[in-house]
């Protein structure tokens, strides 16, 4: 019989504490749309070099709270084809910028490859949007900077006040 019991406790222990064990859905996000500036580097010829149209139409973004404690979090990707990256299995470090109310940006770094800020916000009229910008200037084939903006078909704060 105590076996038995201490069986059941060691079964029931994760779901106890399955709220710090469960990442926290912040942000479901998609289209983002902007400019991009491609350096004259690696695989971009002088002639292709400078500003252009940057968009990603049919990939989705979802910032995700892994733990409220340790300010975790990360940043997943979906690419067209149904995909999912982790940013933070892909080796980036993600730290929380500014958080308020009504926004959210973080900082995503790659070593050596790439800074990311990523930007979460509810305007006034109730429309929930998202920024991605990046400086691609590291270890990279094609070096270039952007700013791109999309929609998020879902996005609260509730869990990082």
């Amino acid at each position: 019989m105590k076996k038995l019991l201490l069986k059941i406790i060691l079964l029931l222990i994760p779901f106890i504490f399955s709220s710090t064990l469960i990442a926290k859905d912040i942000a479901n996000c998609e289209s983002l749309d902007g400019y991009a500036y491609y350096l004259n580097y690696g695989l971009v010829p002088s002639n292709e070099s400078g500003m252009a149209d940057d968009y990603i139409s049919k990939g989705k973004t979802s910032l995700k709270l892994l733990n409220k404690e340790k300010n975790e979090f990360d940043i997943l990707y979906y690419d067209a084809l149904g995909s999912i990256t982790s940013s933070k299995q892909d080796g980036a470090s993600i730290l929380p910028l500014l958080v308020s109310p009504s926004s959210i940006s973080l900082i995503v770094y790659w070593p050596s490859q790439t800074i990311e800020v990523y930007s979460f916000w509810r305007e006034d009229n109730g429309k929930t949007k998202y920024s991605l910008q990046q400086s691609k200037m590291g270890d990279v084939p094609i070096r270039k900077v952007n700013l791109m903006v999309g929609d998020c078909s879902y996005l609260s704060f509730a869990s990082l006040l």
